[in-house]
């Protein structure tokens, strides 16, 4: 029998950051000048208090990220007035719903106008929940870019033309509606897109437009990705 593999999000400093982007702070980078490494810093008009991480999508082998994580929730626990257990499962169901007057049209454009849907960065903590679940097709689509004691994660990349797709492998037309090969365990970043109206707006999503009409509501078909089978419908990039 053929399983469905199915991701949750797992908590790391990249879901702490969309929970913080969603949620109104702003968030810049900034490199430590005696370390090198690059700092994310989280503020927030009502809180006079910045929160510092090592940035999400660069690795440092080495590197404590766990203990920026728990002690920036720790911090945002206070400042929201809720205990750290509480905090931890705030922030691991942000992107259970989409973003508040928002609806999937499945018109594509987020994978096909975002640069960062066919040429952008993955967390570490990605690329080993892919590794575990034994996800070796996307991870065949998967550049590892290693200098001077960072390493970077990038997706997607052509194995055989070594270089970057032009636009998202994994996106898929049919009837008139696109949807994606590997929806159930697709980046955090496509999870969570959009973090706020703007975001949307940017690339021609209509999503936060109107909302739909009864009876045209769009549906998101069944996840067609499996582990110890072929996927119905299409075939995997490079598989």
């Amino acid at each position: 029998m053929v399983n469905l593999v199915v991701l949750q999000p797992v908590l790391s400093l990249s879901l702490l950051e969309k929970y913080l982007l969603r949620t109104g702070w702003t968030v810049t980078d900034h490199t430590d000048a005696s370390t090198g490494i690059v700092m994310s810093w989280a503020e927030r008009d009502i809180f006079f208090e910045t929160l510092k991480y090592c940035k999400p999508t660069f690795y440092y082998p080495g590197y404590n990220r766990d203990g920026d994580l728990r002690h920036n929730l720790s911090v945002l626990a206070r400042l929201e007035g809720r205990s750290d257990e509480e905090m931890e499962s705030v922030v691991r169901k942000i992107l259970e719903e989409p973003l508040p007057g928002f609806t999937c049209r499945r018109c594509g454009r987020c994978c096909r106008e975002a640069p960062d849907a066919f040429r952008g960065l993955l967390s570490v903590e990605e690329v080993i929940a892919w590794e575990r679940a034994g996800l070796d097709r996307i991870l065949k689509l998967v550049h590892r870019e290693e200098r001077k004691g960072l390493v970077r994660y990038w997706g997607w990349w052509h194995p055989k033309k070594g270089e970057f797709f032009k636009r998202c492998p994994w996106l898929e037309k049919s009837n008139g509606q696109h949807s994606c090969r590997i929806h159930s365990v697709r980046p955090l970043k496509c999870i969570g897109f959009p973090l706020f109206e703007d975001h949307a707006h940017r690339i021609g999503c209509r999503g936060m437009d109107e909302p739909l009409q009864a009876g045209d509501q769009v549906q998101i078909p069944p996840d067609s990705y499996f582990v110890g089978g072929k996927r119905k419908n299409s075939n995997n990039p490079q598989g």
